[in-house]
């Protein structure tokens, strides 16, 4: 803060603790507020999924939290950055000059490659399972998704941190649930998987593991309200339903029509490239810190 900055970024709501600090000592910087998702409303959907009052009060009381973190960030703010068009709607009405930019990607491109016959018939999860939303969007996809699956012997591969509680409630369902756990290199279990799947129902905001499939080469498998962020031409080269049961259907109906899956897996990846490089993203993030209002 002994500094003469330009601009000063919060990164996420949680980051407005600092705002005090900041708002006293940042001389002539601008605000800008890099926002993960539409805090206050997504919390208040989760808050209702749960059943058990003690849980829902407690939910509540995190969304009450972010929703006046929230709310003192973007009232200061110059700049709002977001990543999908719905929350850039959600901040529309605090009249603050709001851009999307989608993420960028840094990982691992894999090079091209071609799904055999030989691949086991088998759909992959990315996830880490720490925050209670995304615990929830994984009881839902084993409770519903998974018993189709499992009536076609069809496997579900979970990568990332799960709880040890939620790994044992579902030890009943192997061998087809898997968990892995975290993964350094991600190449093996992609080489054993047909699609990656995006079904959270619960959370909001772009869901990284989009970027995670496409640039592996795998053929993503979604609802339709998970993918938000990507564009027609993205979402016509993926496989996509409006309800869980829809999209276990789908999986059966295309998990072994190969050539098919190679095409839109390989139509994904250009339209995906060419949309979340690092050039890309920094273009976008230069223009909108050095506009002037």
């Amino acid at each position: 803060m002994n500094q003469h900055w330009d601009w000063i970024v919060f990164d996420h709501a949680r980051s407005a603790a600092f705002l005090p600090t900041v708002l006293q000592q940042r001389k002539q910087a601008s605000i800008c507020y890099v926002a993960h998702n539409a805090e206050e409303k997504i919390r208040r959907e989760i808050a209702k999924d749960f059943a058990n009052p003690v849980r829902r009060t407690i939910m509540r009381w995190d969304a009450e939290k972010y929703r006046r973190l929230e709310h003192r960030i973007v009232k200061v703010a110059n700049r709002i950055v977001c990543i999908t068009d719905v929350d850039a709607a959600y901040f529309a009405p605090s009249g603050k000059t709001t851009f999307v930019v989608p993420p960028i990607y840094l990982g691992t491109i894999a090079p091209s490659d071609c799904i055999e016959p030989t691949r086991p018939r088998s759909i992959l999860l990315l996830g880490s399972f720490e925050w209670v939303a995304k615990q929830r969007n994984l009881e839902h996809i084993v409770g519903t998704l998974l018993p189709v699956l499992k009536s076609k012997n069809v496997t579900l591969d979970v990568v990332g941190n799960v709880p040890e509680a939620i790994q044992a409630r579902y030890a009943h369902e192997r061998p087809n649930l898997v968990f892995h756990g975290p993964v350094a290199d991600l190449s093996g279990v992609v080489a054993r998987s047909r699609g990656g799947l995006v079904a959270e129902t619960l959370g909001g905001g772009f869901k990284l593991k989009l970027l995670d499939y496409a640039f592996a080469r795998l053929p993503i498998f979604g609802l339709r309200t998970a993918v938000d962020g990507t564009t027609t031409d993205e979402q016509s080269a993926m496989y996509l339903a409006d309800t869980m049961e829809g999209l276990a259907n789908v999986i059966i109906g295309s998990i072994d029509d190969l050539a098919v899956l190679n095409r839109n897996q390989a139509k994904l990846f250009e339209l995906m490239s060419s949309r979340f490089g690092l050039e890309q993203g920094t273009e976008r993030l230069r223009d909108i810190l050095l506009r002037r209002d």
